[in-house]
């Protein structure tokens, strides 16, 4: 496994506005594993837990992690012979970083660093990583950082200030550099009433401290509290007197390092002084100053008005009105005004009780109201839809269909019929109006394909829409313009097509010009070619390429091979006698003659060849 050289980083935290110990560290990284040692510039000799704090990550990558792998972490004091081990930890990997194929830790190696004895101490890390991957000829992972110095110190200056009557006087601001390795004493002098507040700055995680507040007489103050690194006590009110603070380890050689702050306030107020302010609906409520200087919360709020200024009340009146009032500025409610109703005065608005739509539509016109005592009257001279009355000329239901075109009357125009317009078909009805539906079709678009419609229709899908079309049994059920096509087995009157381009169904897009109907494309350009000229396709569908009648001036019917739905073929009368296929039957007996006599001759011919 290659080795490489050991990169250190130090560094140190800014001093603000204490001197607690700077901190500072050193890194060392070796292929897959590196390690952080941070501690701080300076210690206390003895301190159990000066601050130490050492970070690992190992991965994965030159050399894989095994279970049961182990890592060794040791933390030591450089001496010239012999170093000095201040803490040590070993462990295995678990589960979950060898899945992760990577260990991520750190650890507290706070520990009592020694005393040197020949000066400052060199305190240094490293680490050591088994990996089963490893093999015999291959080296550990052991990075080592360098050395950090810290500096260390039995007390600070002010020792020995361990009795109140040693006490270092505590000013307003920042006393620093302070070591709690004993009971150190502290005295405020109180000049005039104030609230007094000491905070004692610390690093909680090596060691609490404790925190004394107490009067002349050594009576406590205040009950302290801990903070995040800090202790605090706080007394308000304090008369003029001399007081003391007292700053200790919390636990026996649990050592530490602190600052001290004072904070001295003066009363907001002199005790016993009120003071009044205006709360709710123009009520008052007071505040008493306290002995310690300091206002007490307010009490309830008394003395309020019936409502709150510039609120507004209201309550009906006769005949359907309301009359309002007004609270003044002194939270009373004033006088309430006159009545208000719907209206005032006598006058007039348009109004209808017909249903949405109909108002101005043949017989039906809107009527007038009229106030009359704020309150708005009848509807008068209004009139309302009725039942039509068939031959008077007039719409009288006011559905915009006049007498012959209306249901009601048994008049519009039927399924299939002509028509301009919709109003001219029967009520239910669409007029048809776009290609290839010519003169207008009173039918329906947008029904269920397949089903009965309107009565007497049939649903069916024709030029890429769903339409409800006029059943027939031959042509001459159908108007000029229309084919009776069969459809799923049912017979309807569809338009004829003109132009491809009315043949909306991808599946059959092309108008055959000799049917009028729309077919599918020819499988090739020569498919199907009969010998009459006719091309069809392998299906039977005619082919497009048709572009006149046959020459027996017969025209072919457009044939439909599994009746897919779209796929028409016209209808013939029942009672039709056109001997349609007399052309092709009477071509067939003679070619059937030829045939006979032919082969007849053949059959008597002498059979020279075999005498």
């Amino acid at each position: 496994m290659r080795r490489t050289l050991a990169l250190v980083a130090l560094a140190a935290l800014p001093r603000v506005a204490s001197a607690l110990p700077h901190v500072q560290n050193a890194s060392s990284s070796q292929d897959d594993a590196a390690i952080t040692l941070i501690i701080n510039d300076r210690y206390i000799i003895d301190d159990v837990r000066s601050f130490c704090q050492l970070s690992l990550t190992v991965a994965s990558t030159d050399v894989v992690f095994s279970s049961g792998d182990k890592i060794f972490l040791k933390v030591y004091e450089d001496d010239t012979v012999g170093d000095d081990l201040l803490w040590s930890t070993e462990f295995t990997i678990t589960a979950a970083e060898l899945a992760a194929g990577r260990v991520e830790r750190t650890f507290d190696c706070a520990s009592n660093f020694l005393d040197d004895g020949v000066g400052n101490s060199e305190i240094y890390a490293n680490a050591r990583v088994e990996k089963d991957a490893c093999g015999t000829f291959c080296f550990y992972d052991e990075p080592e950082t360098a050395n950090l110095t810290a500096v260390s110190m039995t007390d600070d200056a002010a020792e020995e200030d361990d009795a109140s009557s040693r006490s270092t006087p505590l000013l307003v601001g920042t006393l620093p550099d302070r070591v709690a390795r004993d009971a150190d004493w502290f005295s405020i002098d109180v000049q005039s009433t104030s609230d007094v507040r000491v905070e004692v700055p610390h690093l909680a995680s090596v060691g609490r401290v404790d925190l004394g507040l107490l009067d002349a007489s050594m009576n406590p103050l205040a009950t302290s509290a801990d903070g995040i690194d800090v202790v605090v006590a706080s007394a308000v009110g304090v008369a003029p007197q001399r007081l003391f603070v007292r700053v200790a380890p919390r636990s026996t050689a649990d050592f530490n390092f602190y600052d001290v702050r004072l904070q001295l306030g003066q009363p907001t107020c002199s005790a016993g002084a009120t003071e009044s302010e205006v709360c709710g609906s123009c009520g008052m409520r007071t505040r008493t100053c306290g002995g310690g200087g300091t206002w007490g919360p307010f009490g309830a709020c008394g003395g309020e008005g019936e409502c709150a200024p510039g609120s507004a009340d209201s309550r009906a009146c006769m005949p359907s009105g309301t009359e309002s009032r007004t609270c003044d500025q002194a939270c009373h409610w004033g006088a309430f005004g006159g009545c208000v109703g719907e209206c005032t005065g006598t006058e007039t608005r348009n109004c209808y009780d017909g249903p949405a739509g109909t108002a101005g539509v043949g017989i039906c016109v809107a009527g007038t109201q009229t106030c009359a005592t704020g309150v708005w009257g009848d509807c008068a001279n209004q009139t309302l839809p009725g039942a039509e009355t068939c031959g008077n000329g007039t719409d009288d239901d006011c559905d915009q269909r006049t007498d012959a075109q209306d249901s009601e009357c048994g008049g519009g125009s039927g399924l299939g019929s002509a028509c301009a317009n919709t109003p001219e078909c029967v009520l239910g009805l669409t007029c048809l109006t776009s290609a290839p539906f010519t003169s207008g079709y009173c039918g329906e678009i947008g029904c269920t394909t397949g089903s009965a419609c309107q009565g007497t229709g049939r649903c069916v899908h024709l030029f890429g829409e769903d339409y409800c079309l006029a059943r027939c049994t031959g042509p001459s059920d159908c108007r000029q313009g229309y084919l009776c096509l069969e459809v799923l087995g049912e017979s309807v009157c569809a338009p004829e097509c003109r132009v491809d381009d009315e043949c909306k169904d991808p599946a059959f897009p092309v108008c055959n010009p000799v049917t009028s109907t729309c077919v599918g494309r020819p499988a090739g350009p020569d498919a199907g070619v009969t010998d009459s000229g006719a091309a069809l396709d392998a299906s039977a569908t005619e082919d497009s390429a048709v572009v006149g009648p046959h020459d027996t001036g017969v025209h072919p019917r457009p044939a439909a091979d599994s009746g897919l739905l779209g796929e028409l073929k016209p209808v013939a009368d029942e009672d039709a006698g056109c001997g349609c296929n007399s052309a092709r039957t009477g071509s067939g007996g003679v070619a059937f003659v030829i045939l006979l006599a032919l082969t007849l001759a053949v059959r008597r011919r002498p059979r020279a060849s075999l005498r």
